[in-house]
């Protein structure tokens, strides 16, 4: 059962992601959903997201590397977006 707030979290995150922009997608013009499949990717399992896991989702999504640093913020932009809202891991 989703909550009430889902829509508003999901927000949160694609703005956290689009910050940080790691493909440089939304920075040439992109529409701001853009990066929701990964985000997607991400949230499945509701588990702790790794700075490996971030990886992995981009890798595979677009075929190409991003940095350490964009891996980490988005990660912790993660964590940080799930705590605002009250959700931990596997919520």
């Amino acid at each position: 059962m989703l909550r009430r707030d889902y829509g508003e979290y999901r927000d949160a995150m694609r703005r956290m992601v689009n910050d940080v922009d790691p493909i440089a997608l939304i920075k040439g013009g992109a529409p701001a959903d853009e990066y929701d499949p990964e985000i997607s990717e991400l949230l499945k399992w509701r588990t702790v997201v790794t700075l490996e896991r971030v990886h992995e989702v981009f890798q595979r999504a677009f075929e190409m590397p991003i940095s350490d640093d964009d891996a980490r913020r988005i990660a912790e932009g993660i964590g940080r977006v799930r705590e605002n809202f009250g959700y931990a891991a596997g919520d």
